[in-house]
């Protein structure tokens, strides 16, 4: 790459504004990180509405959905694809008039019964949807059949 190439500076020459207040180079090499990455993804990967727990019990996603009603929320279920999905036409809130959509999607784990997902939304808007997992039964014992040469 030409030293006087246009990208050179978007990578290596964006810090040398701040070298005279920041000597010791820590600032600097998190200023290139950031230049890496366009500026939306790093507020996207900041904020995120949901929690996902994943433990030998269940699998199981919170959403804060307050802006939707149940009935424009949809969960469904392909395969071990979990989908939740929310939309809602025009609204008018305090600024003028919105509309709102998302939808997020999980790969359920192997283990995950797949039969007993559940799905329920809070008063405050908070919809868990949940899957219990598989566990096999450690107490019970079964017989191994013996197989021979004959």
């Amino acid at each position: 790459m030409a030293l006087n190439s246009p990208f050179n500076y978007e990578i290596h020459g964006a810090h040398r504004h701040y070298d005279y207040r920041y000597p010791n180079g820590e600032e600097r090499d998190e200023m290139q990180r950031m230049n890496l990455q366009p500026y939306w993804a790093r507020k996207e990967m900041d904020r995120r509405d949901d929690n996902v727990l994943d433990n030998h019990e269940k699998f199981a996603v919170q959403l804060n959905v307050s802006n939707f009603k149940p009935e424009e929320l949809k969960v469904s279920l392909v395969g071990r694809h979990l989908c939740v999905e929310g939309h809602h036409e025009e609204k008018k809130d305090g600024h003028g008039m919105i509309s709102r959509s998302f939808k997020r999607s999980y790969l359920l784990p192997k283990d995950c019964d797949l039969d007993g997902v559940s799905s329920h939304v809070s008063d405050h808007g908070l919809l868990s949807v949940q899957a219990p997992k598989f566990h096999p039964n450690e107490g019970e014992g079964r017989a191994i059949p013996i197989q021979s040469g004959k």
